[in-house]
């Protein structure tokens, strides 16, 4: 589902973060948003996805000769390094990926929210760790509420934002 039409003419990723954009009651999917300076791409990832890359990244691993826990520490971070696979390729390389990515121009936003992440503490003041902060894009038609992973630092996604959709950008 492409959401307008655009000249690709120039066209430049400035920043991706993973986030998962609800698809039912109960389930979400999760996607790569990929920000360029003239639309956003959804490319979907999934566990067959990450799947694949841990099995490439755990025998390049295995080939420099890594220890058993050098190889567990390289398969840990491919989920939290995946979406940075983004940054190198072409819009049209991460549409044509799967059948389901997608993209919407930035003409058709009418605004953008984003809900800063925030630190979360138990009763004693204990830290507990992050809540994920979330982007809701809101289009003529449709909107998209998307839960940023927490271990992405979206700063340079939200300075972005900020120039792109000036007065179309909320914080809060």
């Amino acid at each position: 589902m492409d959401r307008g039409k655009f000249n690709h003419h120039d066209e430049q990723i400035l920043a991706v973060a993973p986030v998962r954009m609800k698809a039912g009651i109960f389930s979400s999917e999760n996607y790569n948003l990929v920000l360029t300076n003239k639309r956003f791409i959804f490319a979907i990832y999934n566990a067959e996805m990450l799947k694949k890359e841990a099995s490439v990244e755990s025998q390049k691993s295995m080939e420099e000769g890594r220890s058993i826990w050098g190889r567990i520490y390289s398969l840990m971070g491919t989920r939290a390094a995946y979406h940075k696979r983004y940054l190198v390729m072409r819009p049209q390389e991460i549409l044509a990926e799967n059948n389901d990515n997608f993209y919407c121009v930035h003409e058709l936003i009418n605004q953008i929210e984003l809900k800063k992440s925030r630190n979360l503490y138990d009763s004693e003041g204990e830290y507990k760790g992050e809540e994920a902060g979330r982007i809701l894009i809101k289009t003529v038609d449709l909107s998209y509420k998307l839960d940023v992973e927490s271990f992405v630092d979206i700063a340079e996604f939200r300075s972005h934002l900020k120039s792109i959709f000036t007065h179309r950008y909320k914080e809060r």
